[in-house]
């Protein structure tokens, strides 16, 4: 089965350094595979990136849905039990074979 919906979960911020080179460059190339092929890109910010540049290449793309949801603070494993229940929730909704994640 062709895999035509993948999830990527950012929890470091779209604004991160990397965020171009290590997963926005592999996803477009994955999604100019197959013209069937639509990605979600969720991503926990800690501020406000409305005007970002980065947020308005993605919105570029049609085939990318970004989802932005707010960041708590990071205080060790029961803080991404908020995360957790927001991809899982999302994930229901879109059925896909993989979820990526990066972030720390």
């Amino acid at each position: 089965m062709i895999q035509t919906q993948r999830i990527v979960v950012i929890y470091d911020s779209i604004t991160n350094s990397v965020f171009i080179s290590q997963v926005l460059n592999p996803l477009l190339a994955w999604l100019n595979g197959d013209k069937k092929r639509t990605a979600t890109v969720i991503s926990f910010e800690a501020i406000d990136i409305t005007n970002h540049p980065t947020r308005a290449r993605i919105a570029q793309e049609k085939r990318i849905t970004l989802i932005i949801r707010k960041r708590i603070p990071f205080f060790g494993r029961l803080s991404l039990v908020y995360a957790a229940a927001v991809v899982r929730r999302i994930a229901k909704k879109k059925p896909t074979e993989r979820i990526i994640a990066r972030g720390p």
